[in-house]
């Protein structure tokens, strides 16, 4: 057990794997504000397969970068990420507030000038998250995009006993599956229902088994395998587009329902997450999902790209600021005139190509703005808050009492530092501090 492969420094092909996945996800937050739900022709096929690669994909590459060794350091970083998700949290619910106070503004203005022509939009305001997240029962409000940092902040802490399991894989889709059986809601579910992509991108690192996978499915040059996964993501796009009616009543049902039961959350005359249902359709889910990521993976191109390898550097910062941006009511306010201009809707949901197109753009815009290394460093309270150094001790301050320190340490001998997953249990020592205590 422990880790198997070593990475030096950054994979600039990890990391423009998240910078795809990410644009996925700023895509398709667009979309689904903007754009009708008739997508154009194979588009709705390209939605299913971004529905089974864009966060399990995260959740997999999250996992493969994982570390069992639960040092001091990364009990820090632990910390920080709960801090951040409190911080975004706040984001969100004060943009929700200005938005909602913005919007009663712009309908009384329009009340008043009703006769004129001087009101800032013609149509009800589409507010995404706080419209959407609104109709969870469970959490007013919602958890936008932060739910992942609550995942994460699990996932982590509970990687040196994910690290121990016999058979990690097997173990982490039994629990995904009998997830079904509590109807955990929005917020929660999500960390079982994800926990199988993190546990499979960790053993691919960390496994001597999983290392040959990730060697054959990525690294090795397989004309027959890339062959194979280019046919099984170019299957979702052609049927789809072929056969539009057929395919939202079958796969992209099956996609669909299995996604919305990741998250809790299940359409009104869909069959609850809870149902016999919902079990065959998360099965086919997991089943389709890892084909759909590798044939992502692996296609990426490996060397540095300035833009979509800078992105990913800062995939984080990208993925928590990118509702702010989409769906402040400025941005909206512009969007729906621009959008006005394009059709003759004047209304959202807004479908045709040029409403399609401008909606594509305004994503791959906001995309290499928050790419830049400005927004990570600028917001660095934000994205990285000082809150270690306020709440805890440094280790050697002489608050912490030097009996406790040998009482702390003594308790792991050399011995146990070479156990399987001995390092599980390393207290805070630096290890030069340990090495004094062992002589």
């Amino acid at each position: 057990m422990g880790s198997f492969v070593q990475l030096s420094g950054r994979s600039a092909h990890l990391d423009n794997v998240k910078a795809l996945l990410m644009f996925a996800v700023i895509w398709y937050h667009s979309l689904l504000v903007w754009y009708s739900k008739e997508l154009p022709v194979g588009v709705s096929g390209l939605e299913s397969l971004f529905l089974l690669a864009i966060m399990p994909g995260f959740a997999m590459v999250s996992g493969f970068l994982a570390s069992p060794h639960l040092t001091r350091k990364r009990q820090d970083t632990l910390v920080t990420t709960f801090f951040v998700f409190v911080i975004f949290q706040l984001i969100n619910w004060l943009m929700d507030i200005m938005n909602k106070f913005l919007v009663e503004l712009i309908r009384h203005n329009q009340s008043v000038v009703a006769h004129s022509n001087t009101s800032l939009v013609e149509y009800p305001v589409p507010l995404f998250f706080p419209t959407v997240m609104d109709k969870i029962p469970d959490t007013p409000g919602g958890l936008p995009v932060t739910w992942f940092l609550l995942c994460l902040l699990f996932w982590r802490a509970l990687t040196p006993l994910l690290d121990r399991l016999k058979q990690p894989i097997i173990t982490s889709l039994v629990i995904g599956m009998l997830s079904l059986t509590v109807d955990l809601g929005f917020g929660s579910q999500n960390i079982v229902s994800f926990l199988p992509y993190y546990v499979v991108g960790y053993i691919m690192n960390h496994r001597e088994h999983g290392t040959k996978w990730w060697d054959w499915l990525v690294r090795r040059k397989s004309k027959a395998l890339s062959c194979g996964l280019f046919c099984f993501a170019f299957a979702f796009i052609l049927p789809s587009a072929l056969f539009p009616v057929w395919w939202k009543s079958t796969v992209g049902f099956v996609v669909g329902h299995a996604y919305g039961c990741l998250y809790g959350l299940v359409a009104p005359t869909a069959p609850l997450c809870t149902s016999a249902v919902s079990f065959g359709t998360r099965a086919v889910f997991y089943v389709l999902s890892f084909p759909a990521i590798f044939s992502i993976v692996r296609f990426v191109p490996s060397q540095k790209l300035r833009l979509c390898t800078k992105a990913g550097v800062n995939s984080v910062s990208i993925y928590l600021w990118h509702p702010v941006f989409l769906f402040n009511i400025g941005t909206i306010i512009v969007m729906g005139k621009l959008l006005n201009a394009l059709t003759a809707t004047k209304a959202p949901p807004y479908n045709g190509t040029p409403a399609f197109l401008a909606i594509s753009g305004m994503a791959l815009f906001f995309f290499c703005v928050l790419s830049a290394n400005f927004w990570r460093v600028c917001c660095g309270l934000c994205l990285s808050p000082p809150v270690v150094k306020c709440l805890f001790v440094p280790p050697g301050d002489s608050r912490r009492s030097s009996g406790s320190w040998k009482k702390d340490t003594v308790r792991f001998s050399p011995d146990a530092l070479e156990r399987p997953g001995g390092y599980t249990v390393l207290n805070d020592a630096d290890d030069d501090e340990l090495r004094k205590v062992q002589r």
